[in-house]
């Protein structure tokens, strides 16, 4: 179930550039259980949320859980994926989304 802050992303993103479509939650190295919050298949271009970073209880702080999240990264980074991470302050920024608009139109047009 997306968060509160992946749905402000995908309905901003939606404001901002409807004609580029991004899949949800895509699994992205079967057998693997590794999923994108968001991402645009045709170019490889990946979304990360990462909620709470300043709450010491949630899973993007804890030292464990940071271990997988590399593991996943250097999965996704062997696969060809360029992966944007956001937080609270950046999913509320205009420019990121025009920043991964314009790496997906550079990206396509490669």
């Amino acid at each position: 179930m997306p968060s509160e802050l992946e749905l402000t992303f995908y309905s901003l993103w939606e404001m901002y550039y409807p004609n580029i479509d991004l899949h949800t939650e895509h699994r992205f190295a079967k057998p693997r259980r590794f999923r994108f919050d968001l991402a645009h298949l045709p170019t490889k271009i990946a979304i990360e949320i990462q909620g709470g970073i300043f709450n010491p209880n949630t899973r993007h702080v804890n030292g464990a859980a940071l271990v997988k999240e590399y593991e996943k990264m250097n999965v996704a980074a062997m696969l060809g994926w360029r992966v944007f991470y956001l937080c609270t302050n950046t999913v509320n920024d205009d420019a990121i989304y025009h920043q991964i608009a314009a790496a997906i139109r550079e990206t396509k047009s490669i």
